[in-house]
C-alpha cells in the first residue's frame, strides 16, 4: 500500500473568506498614525460583536474620508453578512487608494461574493496592488494565478519573481504559504529538467522551502515532505521514520485526514494494528474528504483482521 504518489502536482491555495466568522486582522499600510490607535479600540469592537458603537465611530471617521475606516465597516458588514455594504465601502475604500480595501474587493470578485465572479478583474486588481504597495498578500496571490492560468495566462517565470520576494527566511514581509507554492514550484522543476545538476538544485531548493513552510504551520508542506520521504526521491532514500514525524507535524497543525491516513498506512505496515486501528478510525471521521472515504474503507479491513 502506498502513502502517496511520488508525482508532485502543485496544489491551489484558494483564496477562502469565511464570512460567518469574518475575521478582522491588523489593516496593513496605514497613513495617518493618529487614526491607528482610534480604529484599533473599534477593531475590538467589533470584535466583541459591539456593532453598532463601532458603526457609528467608524461612520463619523468615513466622513473625514478616513480611507482605513472604509476597510472596517466593509469588514464589519461582511462579517453581519451585508454583502451589499461591505462591497459599498470596500469599493469607497479603494476609491480613496486604501490598499486593504482593494485586496479584500479583489478577493469577493476571485469569489463571487457579493459581486460577479471576475477571475481576470480579480488578478488585475491584485496585481495593481502587488506592483504598487508590495503588499504581501496580493503577491501571494499574484503569484499563485500566474502559475495556475487562473485569470490570466500561465506565467511561471514572474510567478516566481512576486513569491521569491515573500518567501525569503526574515523577510518581513515573509508568507509560509509562498514558501509551500514556490517549494511545490521548485519540485515540479527538479521532475521536469534533464540536467542532474539543476535537477539537485531544484530539488534541494523545493525540500528547504518546504520546510520552512511546514514550520510556518502549512500542514500540506509537511504532507509532501512526509511523501517524500516515504517514497524515496532522486538520491533520497525512503526513510519511513521521517515520514512518519512529518504526518504526525501535519496532523498537530489542523487535525489533516490526510495525514491521519499516511500515518495509519505506516502502522500497517509496521503490524502495529492498534495503532494504524486509531488512524484509519481518526480519518475516517471526515467522510466529505478523498482521504476520509478511503479510510473508512481500511479501517474496516483493519477492524477485520
Amino acid at each position: 500500500m502506498s502513502a502517496g504518489s511520488g508525482k508532485f502536482f502543485l496544489t491551489l491555495i484558494t483564496v477562502s473568506i469565511s464570512f460567518a466568522a469574518f475575521s478582522l486582522g491588523a489593516a496593513h499600510l496605514r497613513s495617518d498614525p493618529a487614526d491607528t490607535m482610534h480604529l484599533e479600540g473599534i477593531q475590538t469592537m467589533i470584535g466583541n460583536g459591539q456593532y453598532i458603537r463601532a458603526e457609528q465611530l467608524l461612520e463619523e471617521a468615513i466622513r473625514r474620508d478616513c480611507k482605513e475606516a472604509c476597510y472596517y465597516m466593509g469588514m464589519l458588514h461582511a462579517r453581519k453578512g451585508g454583502k451589499s455594504k461591505a462591497v459599498f465601502y470596500f469599493k469607497k475604500g479603494a476609491a480613496l487608494n486604501d490598499a486593504n480595501s482593494e485586496f479584500k474587493l479583489a478577493q469577493l470578485y476571485s469569489l463571487g461574493w457579493g459581486v460577479p465572479k471576475d477571475k481576470a478583474r480579480a488578478f488585475a486588481m491584485f496585481k495593481k496592488i502587488s506592483d504598487r504597495f508590495g503588499y504581501a498578500e496580493a503577491m501571494l496571490e499574484t503569484g499563485r494565478m500566474l502559475l495556475t492560468g487562473e485569470g490570466t495566462a500561465v506565467n511561471r517565470s514572474e510567478a516566481v519573481r512576486y513569491l521569491k520576494q515573500i518567501s525569503a527566511p526574515g523577510s518581513s514581509k515573509v508568507l509560509p504559504a509562498a514558501q509551500y507554492l514556490l517549494g511545490s514550484y521548485y519540485l515540479e522543476e527538479a521532475e521536469m529538467t534533464g540536467d542532474t545538476d539543476r535537477q539537485k538544485e531544484f530539488f534541494g531548493k523545493g525540500l528547504q522551502l518546504l520546510r520552512l513552510a511546514g514550520s510556518g504551520k502549512v500542514s500540506e508542506a509537511w504532507i509532501t515532505l512526509g511523501n517524500i520521504y516515504y517514497n524515496g526521491k532522486f538520491d533520497l532514500e525512503p526513510d519511513r521514520e521521517k515520514a512518519r514525524l512529518c504526518f504526525y507535524a501535519a496532523v498537530a497543525i489542523d487535525g489533516s485526514p490526510k495525514a491521519q491516513y499516511q500515518l495509519g498506512v505506516i502502522a500497517m505496515e509496521n503490524r502495529e494494528t492498534e495503532e494504524a486501528h486509531r488512524w484509519m478510525q481518526l480519518a475516517s471521521r471526515q467522510r466529505n474528504s478523498d482521504n476520509g472515504l478511503l479510510a473508512v474503507t481500511t479501517f474496516c479491513q483493519v477492524s477485520r483482521s
